[in-house]
């Protein structure tokens, strides 16, 4: 059995995979695993205590979050061996699993749209050119983080309708005192201002949040697409997107790619279909 599992900052997605019989046999959720968002004891723990027993696994081929950095993979690596019984265990950045679970075998620009966001051009078997990944508070334009990062600003500025604001109001009971409180207190206000994006779809035909949405995404796209644009031999490269962000506001995001010059051609909310056809194979 071999056990694959996709990791953000938010979520991960475990696949535990028969291969001979190429069948599904166990699916799971838990916490996202990104290194730079966990002590050691308590990752370990809260593996050993939340993961269903996966003791018929051989191979377990993760990929994740901050395992970009050869340092923090190995990190990740050491802490899933003492948390599971498992003999091989591969980590791999998760803007590898996005070009696998995107492309499988073929080359393009790969990017993730989630509460993180990035890119790397994939030649169909590695990353040959990356740009670099500064989180969510100097770039990441378009995440999920980001997203709700301005879309508070605006709350908290009261520069979004009244209508709005009651809204929000009405759904999260937070005031600004819990607010700040969130992201200058407590762990993960990536997570936190990530929670706002289902807020900002429902909320996406007000003027100000629409705009703010759209200069996101043209900044996406000038920062971790046109990068890639072209090689010095003019090759265009098709452009996959992963992530729960470009999954939902595809519309838009389709729109600013398509005046940018930007061929989206294919958009998914998780790159695992993709990676159980890759592992199989």
């Amino acid at each position: 059995m071999i056990l694959i599992a996709d990791s953000g900052s938010t979520k991960t997605q475990w696949v535990v995979l028969d291969p001979k019989t190429k069948q599904i046999t166990k699916e799971f959720t838990t916490k996202g695993l990104n290194p730079y968002f966990w002590e050691s004891t308590a990752f370990v723990t809260y593996l050993q205590e939340t993961l269903p027993s996966v003791k018929e696994v051989q191979h377990l081929f993760f990929y994740g979050a901050g395992c970009g950095l050869e340092k923090q993979a190995e990190w990740v690596k050491t802490h899933l061996s003492k948390a599971l019984e498992i003999p091989h265990i591969e980590v791999f950045s998760d803007m590898l699993g996005a070009a696998r679970g995107l492309f499988l075998d073929r080359p393009g620009i790969a990017c993730i749209m989630g509460t993180g966001t990035n890119s790397c051009l994939y030649d169909g078997t590695q990353i040959i050119k990356t740009v670099p990944s500064i989180g969510y508070i100097l770039g990441d334009w378009g995440s999920g983080a980001v997203l709700g990062k301005e879309f508070i600003g605006l709350l908290l500025t009261h520069q979004l309708p009244r209508k709005v604001e009651d809204a929000f109001h009405q759904e999260y009971h937070l005031q600004k005192v819990d607010i700040l409180n969130n992201l200058y207190r407590k762990a993960y206000p990536n997570r936190f201002l990530a929670s706002f994006t289902h807020f900002i779809y429902k909320h996406i035909e007000v003027e100000v949040i629409e705009k703010m949405v759209r200069e996101n995404f043209r900044l996406f796209f000038s920062y971790f697409v046109k990068t890639y644009e072209e090689t010095e031999h003019s090759v265009i490269f098709p452009v996959h997107i992963v992530g729960s962000v470009a999954f939902y506001f595809q519309d838009l995001l389709r729109e600013e790619g398509e005046a940018m010059g930007i061929d989206i051609q294919r958009i998914q909310v998780s790159p695992m279909e993709g990676l159980i056809t890759f592992h199989l194979k």
